[in-house]
């Protein structure tokens, strides 16, 4: 009990009655999560509608009451040096109808067993190996009905000892309330998609790889990469970086880049693409999130 009253002490409020209105009560000395407001002494979600941040032209998001599909946060959590069976995010709230996108990084290689939070049903997009299977990307997602607030934890399988881990949850509004996500993609540096072996990949520096179709109009490829323990990614051409964390910055440590590109009408093998400073064993995955 107590225990838990210290996590969200942590996380800068608590929760009140109206856990469905998405609310916590929050005032100067227990502040609302980043992009989140203290409205009337509560922390609240943001209007679906409110502009925040560039869109993955790199240009402001749609504020004036549009309803089309953009990224609007991202939290994130992780554990490092560590043998935890899960790896639980910050808080964060969302509005009726936004679609959550979860990336997944370990290292060494653990399967993702199941994400939960939000009282939402999760669904498993895609999990990958890096190239000589030192770590492993996943990605879920979750679509919401009604307002929301919470973490979000992702189960892992066993290890042989300890390593990294880090989630990284994104909020999109405007997703197609029946069919948010379309088409997926996988890369490692031993190819993309497939039969992908989790062997005999050679470490590099940047990734592109061309074969994710599009299908609805206005829609965004979002891609998840397993980046280690370098804070450098770079976003790949015509994509928007919205998030590069890490667990850490030894040898053991997990990390994963996030980024995006608006595809205004259906198009066929698009590239994805990105790099580093230095040359990590990556894993990614790509999809296409519908408007």
């Amino acid at each position: 009990m107590w225990r838990g009253l210290a996590l969200l002490a942590l996380a800068g409020c608590t929760y009140s009655a109206d856990f469905n209105g998405a609310r916590f009560a929050c005032d100067s000395l227990t502040p609302c999560p980043d992009g989140i407001q203290c409205i009337e002494g509560y922390c609240q979600a943001p209007a679906i509608d409110a502009g925040e941040g560039p869109d993955a032209a790199g240009l402001p998001d749609a504020g004036n009451g549009d309803d089309r599909l953009r990224w609007i946060d991202h939290t994130v959590g992780s554990f490092d040096l560590s043998g935890a069976d899960s790896v639980e995010s910050d808080m964060i709230a969302g509005g009726p109808g936004d679609l959550f996108v979860v990336f997944v990084s370990t290292k060494p290689a653990r399967e993702v067993t199941g994400v939960s939070g939000l009282d939402l049903e999760w669904m498993e997009a895609r999990q990958i190996c890096s190239g000589r299977s030192t770590a492993k990307l996943a990605m879920f997602w979750g679509l919401t009905s009604v307002a929301v607030a919470g973490k979000v934890t992702a189960a892992l399988g066993i290890t042989a000892g300890d390593g990294g881990a880090v989630i990284s949850v994104h909020r999109y509004a405007g997703a197609d309330p029946s069919n948010p996500i379309g088409h997926t993609s996988v890369a490692n540096s031993t190819g993309h998609d497939g039969d992908l072996a989790c062997s005999g990949g050679i470490d590099s520096d940047m990734y592109s790889w061309s074969a994710l179709d599009t299908a609805a109009i206005d829609s965004i490829v979002v891609s998840g990469v397993h980046t280690a323990n370098y804070p450098s990614h770079a976003a790949g051409d015509g994509f928007t970086e919205r998030s590069d964390d890490q667990s850490g910055a030894t040898s053991s440590s997990a990390g994963v880049a996030v980024e995006e590109r608006r595809i205004a009408e259906p198009t066929s093998n698009v590239t994805v693409s990105g790099g580093w400073e230095n040359a990590p064993d990556w894993a990614a995955i790509a999809a296409e999130l519908r408007d």
